[in-house]
């Protein structure tokens, strides 16, 4: 009767054994310690002209000299001017990009340039009841048509893509942003399960692969695209929706497992819309007599008005040079 109390006594620390081992091993994921990573914010706020370039420059370099490893961009602007939104797009994508993570916290308004901005970086978290888009380019007086119109549109669609293939964004998506010509249907892919997005004259063949059959239109050819916060995380543009800038900072954190700390904002100083204000006048004189050059209907009256002030300050400095002379005279 011992020798098989004895074997079952055996077997038993055997299958104990494993299982206590596996025990002590066991990692507490709470102890772990984060890795330490540092968060800079950049407010980029308002028209978007040289000015703000420059701005945006001068604080991502300070963030960079600070060592930060990710750089926040609070996007809150309706636009500005193209060229400069290109310089913006080509600096975070080319220059920033591969010295510290880039994200967009798109905090209000994300119209035309900001939109670009935001794409340009490699991450979009958008704030509840935001939006994207759209991006058609404009000119200040209202007209744009014809093979100037394209010439606009194929040169600010390029800037999307370039964005889009530098981030991984939906390309079709972005380019229905810029050119009301395009539709754009999502499509299921059958192997990965995943939605894939399409123009509409691009879409897939092999039924094997995509369900086209049930595919989705997400714009069509007589409208441009623009996205809510919600819709924009669903079609793979935001990686999050939040309530505010803390919440976006925490969910970078907890998605690349980082322990931010101390988060320091740059704010836009005072004093940079002082030292712009000459070339912005400059800029806004330029624009007013290309209108003017552009509109001769509208150049004709006020070369008339400026004629007549101009007249009128002659003789009213005669009439006081005379009144002056006869004054001598009386003496």
């Amino acid at each position: 009767m011992k020798k098989p109390l004895l074997i079952t006594s055996i077997v038993l620390a055997c299958l104990l054994l494993p299982t206590s081992q596996s025990c002590a091993v066991e990692p507490n994921n709470e102890d772990v310690e984060k890795p330490s990573a540092k968060a800079a914010v950049i407010t980029c706020k308002g028209m978007i002209d040289d000015g703000l370039y420059k701005s945006i420059r001068r604080r991502t370099e300070m963030a960079l000299d600070a060592g930060a490893d990710y750089l926040i961009y609070e996007i809150d602007t309706d636009g500005g001017f193209l060229k400069t939104e290109d310089e913006i797009s080509k600096y975070l994508i080319l220059t920033i990009g591969n010295k510290a993570r880039t994200v967009a916290y798109v905090k209000g308004n994300a119209i035309t340039a900001g939109t670009l901005i935001s794409v340009s970086c490699q991450d979009v978290i958008m704030r509840e009841n935001t939006t994207l888009g759209p991006c058609s380019p404009f000119m200040m007086n209202g007209k744009l048509e014809g093979v100037e119109r394209e010439k606009v549109e194929s040169f600010t669609r390029a800037t999307f893509e370039r964005a889009a293939e530098a981030n991984g964004y939906p390309r079709p998506l972005l380019r229905a942003m810029v050119t009301m010509q395009i539709e754009v249907y999502k499509v299921k892919n059958l192997n990965s399960g995943e939605y894939d997005f399409f123009e509409g004259d691009k879409l897939p063949k092999d039924p094997n692969k995509y369900d086209v059959d049930n595919k989705e239109q997400i714009v069509n050819d007589s409208e441009l695209l623009r996205l809510t916060a919600y819709e924009a995380k669903l079609y793979k543009i935001a990686r999050a929706v939040v309530k505010d800038r803390t919440e976006a900072i925490s969910f970078l954190a907890e998605r690349d497992g980082v322990d931010f700390g101390d988060v320091v904002s740059y704010g836009q100083i005072k004093a940079e819309p002082a030292q712009k204000y000459h070339k912005d006048l400059i800029g806004k004189l330029k624009l007013i007599l290309n209108i003017l050059v552009l509109n001769p209907i509208i150049l004709v009256p006020v070369l008339l008005f400026v004629a007549f002030v101009f007249s009128y300050l002659l003789l009213t400095s005669s009439i006081r040079n005379d009144l002056a002379d006869a004054r001598s005279l009386s003496e």
